[in-house]
Order: C-alpha cells, then sequence, then structure tokens
C-alpha cells in the first residue's frame, strides 16, 4: 500500500487503503498522478504544483443507448452553468460513443468545493422539465443532421470503410448503438470523495434510462448495411434539401503500428499539400480537410485516410478525379525533406512530456503518453526517409478506395462513370426515425 499521507492532503486515506495487489494509484492530485480505474468509470483530479488553476475529468461509460447518454450529458451541462461554484469553472460535457465525458477547469480555491459540486449535478435525479428541455435540444440537433451534407456523407462513409464495427458519429449522439447496449454494467461505480456515504453506485445512476425511454431509437438499416459493407468504389446519398454536394476520397489503408505513425502523418501532409490550390480551382465552400479516421479508440484495428470537401453539385465528379490525380506519383526525396521540415515545425513546440511523478505511477503516465500520439510522432520524424514514405505510398496507392458523395442531384453520371458498383443509399437509412 502507498503511505504518502504527508503529500497526498486529503486523499492518503484512500490511497492507503489501496489492496497491496492493486497496482494502479487512484488520484492525481498535486502535481502527482493517480487513477481511479474501477470496471466502469474513472476519475482524474489535477491540482499543479505552480499554477492556479486545477482540473477534474469523470468519464461515465454508458449502459443504455446513445441517445438516452446525450440526453444526461444536456442535464449535467445545464446543472453545472447553475451551480454557484461550477458556473465559475470552465464545464465541458460531451458524449460519444463510449460514453459521457465531463471536465472541470477549476480555480485552487475552489477545490473544497469541487466533490460536493459534482455530488449535486451527478446524483440527483432529473426532473420532468429537464427531460423535456434536453430531449427537446437532441431532437433540434438530430433534425439539422438530416439536412447536413457533412453528417449524412461521413455515415456512409463510416458504415462503408468499417462495416457493423463502424462507430457513425452524428452528434450531439453515436447512432450506433449495438456497443452501447452490449454493455449492461452500471452506468457509473465509482467514489466521488473519500467519504463512504458519497459513493455512486450503478442503482443511482442507471434508473435514469427509464427517464429516456421516450427519445428516438436509432433505426437499424440492415439491408443499406449489407450493400454498404461490399465495399463499394462509390455511395451516393441524395439529399433534395442539401445545397452543396459533401464529396470524400478515402482509402482503407488498415492498421498503423506505432512505429509508423510519423510515416503516416507525413504522408497526409504531402498528400495535403499536393491539394493545395484545389478549393480554388474547383469553387469549394471551405478548404479540403485531410485526416486520418480510425474506427474507434486506441488501439483501432484499421485506418483510412480521408479527404473531404464541400463543392457545387455539379464538381463532385471532377473534385473525386482531382484529388486521385495526386497520387499518380510517389515523392522524392526532396518533396519528403521538405514536407518532414514542415511537419517538424509543427510538433517542435511539443517535445517530449515532462513529469514530475511519482515511480509508483509511471506505468498509468506512459499510457496516458501511448494514448496521445503527438510527443511519440514528434520524436520519430527525423527517422522517416524517403524510402519508408514511398513504401506507405505504395501501400496507400493499393489500399481500397471509398468515394462517397452526398448530393442534392443525383444523375446517371455518377453510376456510369464508376469502375466498381455504386451504391444508392436513402439519407433516412443512416438516420434515426
Amino acid at each position: 500500500p502507498v503511505t504518502m499521507a504527508d503529500d497526498l492532503g486529503p486523499f492518503a486515506r484512500e490511497l492507503e487503503s489501496l489492496p497491496a495487489s492493486e497496482d494502479t494509484p487512484r488520484f492525481l492530485y498535486e502535481g502527482r498522478d493517480y487513477t481511479l480505474a474501477t470496471a466502469d468509470g474513472r476519475l482524474f483530479v489535477a491540482v499543479p504544483d505552480d499554477g492556479p488553476l486545477g482540473s477534474v475529468q469523470v468519464d461515465v461509460p454508458v449502459a443504455a443507448g446513445g441517445l438516452a447518454a446525450c440526453a444526461a450529458a444536456e442535464i449535467l451541462s445545464a446543472r453545472a452553468q447553475r451551480d454557484e461554484h461550477l458556473r465559475r469553472a470552465r464545464v465541458d460535457v460531451r458524449c460519444d460513443v463510449r460514453g459521457i465525458r465531463l471536465r472541470v477547469l477549476f480555480r485552487r480555491e475552489d477545490m473544497p468545493h469541487l466533490t460536493d459540486a459534482l455530488e449535486r449535478i451527478l446524483l440527483r435525479p432529473p426532473t420532468p422539465d429537464e427531460i423535456a428541455d434536453a430531449r427537446a435540444r437532441l431532437e433540434r440537433d438530430l433534425t439539422r443532421n438530416r439536412r447536413d451534407p457533412r453528417r449524412l456523407g461521413a455515415a456512409a462513409r463510416d458504415l462503408a470503410l468499417f462495416g457493423d464495427s463502424a462507430m457513425v458519429r452524428l452528434e450531439p449522439s453515436d447512432l450506433v448503438a449495438e456497443r452501447l447496449t452490449q454493455r449492461t454494467r452500471a452506468l457509473f461505480d465509482t467514489h466521488l470523495s473519500t467519504r463512504p456515504d458519497v459513493a455512486v453506485t450503478g442503482h443511482d445512476i442507471t434508473s435514469w434510462q427509464g427517464w429516456f425511454a421516450g427519445l428516438p431509437a436509432p433505426r437499424e438499416a440492415d439491408r443499406a448495411r449489407r450493400r454498404l459493407q461490399r465495399t463499394p468504389r462509390r455511395i451516393v446519398v441524395p439529399a433534395p434539401e442539401a445545397g452543396v454536394a459533401y464529396v470524400a476520397w478515402s482509402a482503407a489503408y488498415g492498421r498503423i503500428g506505432s512505429d509508423d505513425v510519423a510515416t503516416a502523418e507525413i504522408l497526409r501532409a504531402t498528400l495535403a499539400d499536393r491539394w493545395v490550390g484545389l478549393e480554388r480551382k474547383i469553387g469549394a465552400q471551405g478548404p479540403l480537410q485531410v485526416r486520418w479516421r480510425r474506427d474507434g479508440p486506441d488501439p483501432a484495428p484499421g485506418a483510412a485516410l480521408v479527404a473531404e470537401i464541400l463543392v457545387p453539385p455539379g464538381r463532385a465528379l471532377d473534385t473525386l478525379a482531382a484529388i486521385e490525380a495526386a497520387l499518380a506519383e510517389p515523392p522524392d526525396a526532396t518533396e519528403v525533406a521538405a514536407v518532414r521540415a514542415q511537419v517538424e515545425r509543427t510538433y517542435r513546440t511539443l517535445g517530449t512530456p515532462r513529469h514530475r511523478i511519482a515511480s509508483f505511477v509511471r506505468e498509468f503516465v506512459l499510457a496516458a503518453e501511448r494514448s496521445d500520439p503527438r510527443a511519440r510522432i514528434w520524436a520519430r520524424l527525423a527517422q522517416v526517409d524517403a524510402a519508408a514514405v514511398d513504401a506507405a505510398w505504395r501501400r496507400l496507392a493499393e489500399a481500397p478506395r471509398i468515394e462517397t458523395i452526398v448530393t442534392p442531384r443525383p444523375s446517371p453520371a455518377f453510376e456510369a462513370s464508376g469502375t466498381a458498383p455504386v451504391v444508392v443509399v436513402p439519407a433516412e437509412a443512416l438516420l434515426p426515425r
């Protein structure tokens, strides 16, 4: 057991009570890192030694459906804005496929009131008015998503790239709820302070699920899924209400190992540099976004390089042709060196993280570093040469392509121009009823 009572202040009793077999300490306090890693939740508290601000993060895994979790997140966010202590802090509540994440940036003098404030917003059941307000906000957002070509296109693209395992993110909720409903454990099962009488149990919070039973349920588009999983070259989503066309070019690259992240970043930056000016050429509404898209939390089973843009409806096919043309020739050593220098300038200020930590929490910190690849990319950039980029380029050129077009005016040209089957997916198959 850890015996550092003088150093750990109010959390000393909690740490001293840990069983000897438990390797992971529980809190991060006064510059030292601890994590509470129960089966269903984690609580991080950080108060730097040399700064006036601290932070707390609560991860709430979800046992109910995604929409129920996001309704709960809406209620938590509204409560935090009204709380007299949390109102002075910066509170961010988000919902994703893993559940609810609540982060609070607070001033050091508010630390004694922090756990009480969290208890007030987490333990009190929602009122009918809170439920009605949260539901109304969610329904407004979902209505916007039905009209947003970027949301529709991302949903179709991810289903084609990752199949049934795709985590379709149509904010504010994840509408592929299979993974969420399989998690039948408690919604939250951890302690918010060292006092045993304020334990938050699964029974306290899972009872929330009943209040959200009336929310719209995800639509299981089995037929559309089976068609998308054939990995067609081109997916067309008719969206009559859209004023622009969403175009996405995706290459199913596959797994990116820990030693390959710097090479992958140079590959992405090379293509992004070659596509500079494409927006003006085709009259796009905004820049071309180029990024790696991974399926699920790390470690991801696969990755795809995605380039996406909003264009006039009549320029969708021209856009795809221009994007593909950038892959005609692999980069030479001069281009690789120039791009590597550009990427190094981006990452130079990050460097290797410095930690003032106790030795018994070093493994946790290393795990946190692995989850944030920026420092690792920076450290390996100098080792990436033209040969490594050339190998990655060949792998990308051979990767299966997924082209996604959301357009208000589909035409026969979309089907006639494809070299592989074209799948037309109605927008209703990608969104809840």
